[in-house]
């Protein structure tokens, strides 16, 4: 975490932290991205970081960060945000595939497209307008955050 706040790259930063009786326990974060070989320079997100407390777990505190995350990104003009998770859960929140856009992602999890890299547009009648390829922050592009399952592209 501490890499991705001074990441130069990764600016503008939104971090939001959840508050429940005097204790934290929530945190999402998103960093800045841009897609490479567009003729458009839209506004890009990554959620990078969604962690809940076990004990704050299903109460629907990370639903609320990722709501009032779009929303305050929706408002300061950012038109896409990426995450690379569950489809189950991000899926409740507006996020679908990447594959099935004509955008393509920066690391290709099991050597394929994987219906993990989700994405939301926060202009729907803008999704069929963007392509290109996702450029991550520096810090994201470090191998150890991606493991075995992926390669670059």
């Amino acid at each position: 975490m501490r890499a991705l706040l001074e990441d130069p790259s990764a600016k503008p930063i939104l971090s939001l932290i959840a508050i429940k009786d005097h204790q934290a326990v929530g945190y999402i974060l998103f960093t800045a991205a841009h897609l490479a070989k567009s003729k458009d320079t839209n506004a890009i997100s990554i959620l990078s970081a969604l962690a809940i407390i076990p004990s704050a777990q299903n109460q629907g505190i990370g639903g609320k960060l990722i709501e009032s995350g779009l929303q305050i990104l929706s408002d300061s003009g950012v038109d896409l945000v990426f995450v690379t998770g569950l489809p189950n859960y991000y899926s409740q929140y507006g996020f679908c595939s990447v594959c099935k856009t004509g955008i393509s992602v920066p690391f290709l999890i099991s050597g394929e497209c994987s219906e993990t890299w989700m994405v939301q547009t926060l202009y729907p009648s803008l999704m069929s307008s963007f392509s290109g390829k996702v450029v991550c922050c520096d810090e994201l592009k470090k191998a150890k955050y991606w493991g075995k399952i992926s390669r670059p592209i």
